[in-house]
């Protein structure tokens, strides 16, 4: 929809790239294609599906800007300039947001695995030590320390477009690896923490299955 329209507001620019929402696309109607296939593939496919969720999730992630800029906290009353709202952008992230509910709902109805496969237990230990990387570098610094805080650097979503697209975000001040680490961190752990619940629902299941009534 956005390429229907005008160019939008400044704020929106930095947003996904163009090429987001076909890749987006392609993953999830490979993931949700039925076909019977062997297990490998159908791991395969759960795999597409759940990329082709992560990209939607990065085609919304503007929306929260829309909804603060439309209540007048970005722009407007807050700046003292007229608040524009990117309203293509805002259509656009809003579906992309129902696509992901929909993708995660398709993702989790898939079969589980078999009971013969052990369900891995990790991913609540991984989730522990990608959480430490932000409070342990803040830490550091409200100890003095200055490590990585002397280099050009970017924001999460800004950085990431800035990768796919070569543009310059223009913010100093911070190592370019900070905010890596920071939101890598936490796009990681936030993976890691769904996939522990999951697992502990699925071990969970299989030893109430497996208990004498």
């Amino acid at each position: 929809m956005e390429h229907l329209v005008a160019k939008g507001p400044a704020y929106a620019q930095s947003f996904g790239p163009d090429w987001l929402p076909i890749a987006a696309i392609g993953f999830a109607a490979a993931g949700i294609m039925r076909l019977d296939g062997s297990p490998r593939w159908l791991r395969l496919q759960r795999a597409l599906l759940w990329s082709g969720f992560l990209l939607v999730i990065w085609g919304a992630n503007g929306l929260p800007f829309d909804l603060l800029t439309m209540a007048g906290l970005i722009g407007g009353p807050a700046t003292g300039r007229p608040a524009s709202v990117d309203w293509q952008g805002l259509t656009t992230r809003t579906l992309a947001l129902a696509a992901a509910v929909v993708l995660a709902r398709l993702a989790l109805a898939r079969p589980a695995a078999s009971a013969s496969t052990r369900v891995a237990s990790w991913y609540g230990y991984a989730a522990f030590v990608l959480a430490l990387p932000y409070p342990v570098l803040r830490t550091h610094w409200a100890l003095g320390g200055t490590l990585g805080l002397s280099r050009p650097g970017a924001a999460c979503w800004v950085m990431v477009t800035t990768l796919a697209s070569g543009r310059d975000t223009g913010v100093k001040g911070i190592a370019v690896w900070v905010p890596c680490l920071f939101y890598g961190s936490w796009l990681l752990f936030a993976i890691a923490e769904g996939a522990a619940t999951r697992s502990y629902q699925l071990r969970s299941a299989a030893l109430r299955m497996s208990s004498p009534t």
